[in-house]
């Protein structure tokens, strides 16, 4: 057995589904799979807020280990190259095999960096995308 109801949003006859539940059942069901979708929507946007956060956070730290380590690195691996070799002709083998080393290690965080920021880039417009279609959705059903 069920109630027939006014729906507290616009006003509209409803019936609820049991008679427990007209206890608790305030919305029609058009207004009540709106504000869901709402919550929904927020929800996803706070989650992906906070991943977008994370990466960055993690970006950054990944940054400062990169600029504070490899320089101590490659200076303790060319001192300890000098100390068993002292020829000149090797050191310079060694410092350009380290350049080249440091030089293709930052080219290739480079490109990865560049491939991630336009992944998130895209992932954010296809978001963008898709709340967008739903609040159109949503104000062509208030407009009807």
């Amino acid at each position: 057995m069920t109630i027939v109801k006014n729906c507290e949003k616009c006003d509209a006859p409803f019936t609820t589904r049991s008679i427990t539940s007209s206890r608790w059942e305030r919305l029609c069901y058009t207004c009540y799979s709106e504000k869901r979708k709402a919550n929904i929507i927020s929800n996803m946007e706070d989650k992906n807020e906070r991943k977008l956060t994370s990466i960055e956070d993690r970006m950054i730290t990944l940054e400062e280990m990169v600029n504070n380590h490899i320089p101590a690195i490659v200076s303790a691996e060319v001192n300890n190259h000098i100390e068993h070799h002292m020829g000149q002709d090797i050191v310079n083998s060694i410092a350009k095999r380290a350049q080249d080393s440091i030089s293709d290690s930052i080219q290739n965080l480079i490109e990865r960096q560049i491939k991630f920021e336009a992944k998130i880039q895209r992932q954010l417009t296809t978001l963008n995308n898709k709340v967008l279609k739903i609040l159109k959705e949503l104000g062509d059903k208030n407009d009807r």
